[in-house]
Parts: structure tokens; sequence; C-alpha cells
């Protein structure tokens, strides 16, 4: 005997099997947009918390990072030679530092580090002097000592360039005291070592604010654009994660937006996140002076210019035997 099945039961077997497809088809299509969706996490060392690397603590708080799909955790190592080392064995994945130590490493043969972005485009390093000048004159410095940072520091390299520039000798003419550890610079100079000193905002204004010295010249007026800080990175890492850097990069250009068209009330409000040890007044002071040096480009693209106007500096100062060509030690990300 031959039995029919009924048209009813057939069109119920075909709803619930298409159902379940339906339902089996959401779901997929759900987990790999979960998938997609999921944050792009990168680690970021730094090699100290200075207003030069502000751009990129305003793209963590203002959420650029985060509209960029990037999850980026930022840690404040000791020393830059931790910091680079650290880069080298993969514990973090981008280094902020200055593009000085990565044309060095470059002109050692040591390492493939590349900078893809800068944050900051002048030095932000300020002469103070113990005695209070009106009149301040570079000649003024002949004979007497200064203290520096140590001999391949950036700003002591700018800073015997800008000696040059006025005509005057380092080491011979003027005394550079480049032998102080970083940290007890600033606290030598106050406590009588030196007759002039070398000091970043915000710290230059501390002391200015405290009577201590006073500011009598700006090393990056003296010294025009250079890359001063930048990000690094090993160049295969930029080469296999291309599009995300450039997501990182979309995200740093709006936040130095952002740093260009805020008021300075506004910007210190942000920045007493990143810096609650700073007297909120002086860091207004350190910030306005940054501001109006134009410590801050408005695009993190690197400039070849900037470059080589660093790269004659280095070379000047003898870090460098010979020059380091540009797309050697930058790659273009945009």
């Amino acid at each position: 005997m031959i039995r029919r099945v009924q048209p009813v039961l057939i069109l119920a077997i075909l709803l619930v099997i298409s159902c379940v497809f339906a339902f089996g088809s959401l779901f997929l299509k759900h987990e790999q947009e979960q998938q997609a969706e999921k944050p792009v996490r990168i680690r970021v060392f730094e090699d100290g918390r200075s207003l030069m690397y502000f751009p990129q603590y305003i793209a963590v708080r203002q959420g650029f990072f985060k509209q960029e799909n990037l999850d980026v955790e930022i840690t404040t190592v000791s020393t830059r030679e931790s910091l680079l080392y650290s880069l080298a064995e993969g514990r973090c994945d981008l280094a902020v530092t200055g593009l000085e130590y990565a044309i060095c490493k470059r002109a050692e043969g040591k390492g493939d580090l590349t900078a893809f972005a800068a944050l900051a485009c002048k030095d932000i390093s300020f002469l103070i002097s113990r005695e209070i000048t009106e009149n301040f004159e570079w000649s003024s410095l002949k004979y007497k000592t200064v203290v520096t940072g140590c001999p391949g520091d950036r700003g002591t390299v700018l800073f015997k360039g800008a000696l040059v520039k006025h005509g005057l000798v380092p080491n011979h003419q003027v005394t550079l005291y480049n032998n102080i550890p970083e940290s007890f610079q600033t606290g030598a100079f106050e406590s009588g070592t030196g007759d002039f000193a070398l000091a970043e905002e915000p710290e230059a204004s501390r002391i200015e604010v405290e009577e201590s010295g006073r500011i009598v010249a700006s090393l990056g007026e003296e010294t025009g654009d250079i890359p001063a800080t930048v990000c690094l990175a090993d160049k295969k890492y930029l080469k296999d994660n291309y599009d995300i850097m450039v997501r990182y990069v979309h995200a740093l250009n709006n936040a130095l937006l952002w740093l260009n068209q805020q008021n300075t009330a506004a910007i210190v409000k942000l920045a007493g996140q990143d810096y609650p040890d700073v007297d909120p007044g002086i860091l207004a002071k350190a910030i306005d002076r940054c501001r109006k040096l134009g410590a801050w480009p408005s695009k993190s693209a690197i400039d070849p210019s900037d470059y080589n106007n660093l790269q004659d500096f280095l070379i000047e100062a003898r870090e460098i035997p010979e020059e380091i060509p540009y797309k050697k030690a930058v790659m273009k990300v945009s």
C-alpha cells in the first residue's frame, strides 16, 4: 500500500529546515561580526613622560584610537636602551622616542628600526640662566658652564649645533656638563652646578616660576623643524600590519587636530590626567610656550626636509659618520 504524505506535513518539514538554516546563518554571521569587531591590541612603550608625546595621550583619552577599533596600551620604561631592547625582543609593538636613536642605530648597522609618524616637530628644550638678564646674547655663553643631557642626547646635539651657529666652540669655549644622570640634571643646576642649564617643558617653566632661573632661549627656535619625537617599529611589523598602522596614524592625526584647535584650558584639563604631579598653572605656561613655539605638527607625516635637518645636526656633532637615506629610516603610512 502506498501512503501519500499530506502536503501540510511537507510544508511543515520544509519550514523547520528553513528555520534551522536561517538561524544557523544568523549565528555564524554574528560570530563573524564579533570577531571582526574585536579591537586590535597594540603595545606601545615610551622612554619617559614628555609633552612631546602628548598627542598619543590625547588619542587615548579622547577615544580616537577606539574609533579606529584599536586597543592601545602605553607603558613608560626607565631608559631608551630598555625601550629599544623591548622592541627588538617583541615585548612591545611600537616605541615612542627621538628619531635620532633610530638614525644612530641604523648608522651602527643594528636593527631595522623605522619611523612612520611624528608626534612633535620641534625640540621643547629651553636654555635657563642662573642670572636674571633682560637681553640675552649667545656670546654671553663664552667660557661659561652649561648642564646638558648626555653626549648623544638630542637636546645636547642640537645645543652644540646652536653654539656653532653663533660662532662658539662646544667643550672649548663653552663647557658642557653632560655626565649628570637625566633625573638629577635640573636638581644639580638648582643646587648651584653650572651657569646655565637645558630643561624641557614643563620643567623649564617650573624652574622659572620658582625663581631658580630664567628662560633665555629656545632650542626649538634656534634649530628649526625636526622630527623631534616619532613612533618607531620594526620594518617587517609595519609591512605586515600596514592597514592597522594606517588606522593608528589616522587616530594620531585626529589627536593633533584636536590639540591645535582647543584652548589652553581644555588642553590642561585633559593633560592633568597624564601629568598629575605638575601644578596646573605651570602646566598651562608650558603648554602655551609649546604652542607658541609650534612644537606639535598639524599632521604626523615625517617631512624629508625636517629629517635632513636633524641628520645634519647629528653629522655635525659626529654622532653618525654619514647620511642615512630618508627612505631607509622612514616609511610613509597614510
